[in-house]
């Protein structure tokens, strides 16, 4: 019952913030549910009068520059149609003004909210995991028809979503999707969560560092893997920060780790090989996948040099946020590269304020350089796979200021001097 207690009506918020940031559930398929979620939390927040003139003032200047940069390079640099234009406009509302209120609404409150809904998401999958793994794949893909839900907003051949749970069959049968549409992307959702939490309680493992280590381990995916590693080194230099014989045994052993563990090395190489090869016989594969009524599903690096060798150097500014319109005229390909995805939507110059106001929001907690290296490793490592820098699960780092607000009254994590 201690579980029912901890449920208020920030907590539900949270959960419908969640939930609409996965893009993997119905409730992405159709702007009414958007605008119904979206206009849930913004009522919450007009009675618990929570914007103030700061609040809107930020969010108004930062909408206004948004609108200046996209408008100056659609229209006068990548010369696009207004449709284009549009869609950035809509990126705006859809996204940004979603996370913004959000935010607003739970200020510096977000953090504790995000690890709580995401920890309880964790263990309802360990369930729906352990019934995938004895071989109830096909009952867990069949819930939402059971249901009479609607089609999810992510389609793919043998994918399925129940809002708190997701499985694709014959391709993801022994890992752990979570309530995203796929493991790398559920991995980067508990990583962020993870660090929340570690950033928030002064980096101890507690319960839900434990459960959300263990919902990393389930994932089976390379890129979660790799991420964790930092999160754990970044966790124990927090730990520990002076120079150390351990630090010593600990790197190597991370390097011997990630060349000898088949799933790690092993993986990325055939990945790279795979893609390689790939990118050369799109015309191909558009044949067959085609026919499967699918996407090609490109890989971390066919993904990258595909899109780097479409749009080249529109990459410092981006393309637009409907840049797949274009990309996918000649080979319709599913993107699987999150760094790559984001510079094709906002460019260089979006992807350093982002990750910019990532590490601003880190410094509140740990202001080592060390540290904030570690911090920028980790959000660039994960969402080296799936596309998750774009969600509103990353952009409420744009509103730092919010989250820290309270935070700042207080004395960060101790910064003790490297000897």
């Amino acid at each position: 019952m201690n579980f029912l207690k901890k449920i208020d009506i920030l907590y539900i918020a949270t959960l419908v913030f969640l939930l609409l940031s996965s893009f993997s559930n119905f409730l992405f398929s159709g702007n009414v549910y958007w605008i119904i979620g979206t206009l849930f939390i913004f009522i919450i927040a007009i009675i618990r009068k929570s914007f103030t003139k700061k609040d809107v003032t930020f969010f108004m200047v930062l909408a206004v520059v948004f609108m200046v940069f996209v408008s100056t390079r659609d229209i006068f640099i990548n010369s696009l149609q207004t449709i284009f234009l549009l869609s950035d406009g809509a990126y705006l509302v859809k996204y940004i003004l979603f996370a913004y209120i959000y935010v607003v609404l739970l200020k510096d409150q977000a953090p504790k909210y995000i690890v709580l809904v995401t920890v309880h998401l964790t263990v309802i999958s360990f369930f729906f995991y352990f019934l995938q793994l004895i071989g109830l794949g096909q009952f867990i893909h069949d819930i939402p028809i059971m249901l009479n839900m609607p089609p999810s907003a992510y389609q793919d051949e043998g994918y399925s979503n129940f809002l708190i749970f997701g499985i694709t069959l014959n391709r993801h049968d022994y890992a752990n999707s979570g309530f995203l549409w796929e493991p790398g992307s559920y991995g980067c959702f508990l990583l962020i969560a993870a660090l929340l939490n570690f950033l928030t309680n002064k980096f101890k493992f507690d319960g839900k560092a434990i459960i959300l280590l263990i919902g990393m381990f389930t994932t089976l995916s390379t890129t979660t893997y790799l991420s964790a590693m930092i999160l754990l080194l970044l966790a124990y230099r927090v730990r520990v920060p002076k120079l150390n014989p351990w630090l010593l045994l600990i790197i190597p052993a991370i390097v011997a780790a990630f060349l000898l563990i088949p799933f790690l090395w092993e993986k990325i190489a055939k990945s790279y090989d795979s893609d390689a090869v790939d990118i050369t016989r799109l015309n191909t594969l558009e044949k067959f996948y085609r026919r499967q009524h699918t996407q090609i599903p490109l890989g971390r690096f066919s993904s990258m040099y595909l899109i780097n060798d479409f749009f080249g150097q529109k990459l410092f500014l981006g393309y637009s946020n409907k840049y797949n319109d274009v990309l996918n005229r000649k080979n319709d390909v599913n993107i699987s590269n999150g760094i790559f995805d984001f510079m094709a939507r906002f460019g260089l110059v979006g992807l350093i304020y982002l990750i910019g106001s990532f590490l601003r929001f880190c410094y509140g907690y740990v202001q080592r350089p060390e540290l904030l290296v570690y911090c920028g490793l980790l959000i660039l490592t994960m969402n080296f796979g799936e596309p998750t820098l774009a969600l509103p699960i990353t952009i409420i780092f744009l509103f730092w200021p919010f989250m820290q607000e309270t935070k700042k009254k207080k004395d960060p994590l101790p910064q003790n001097n490297i000897n």
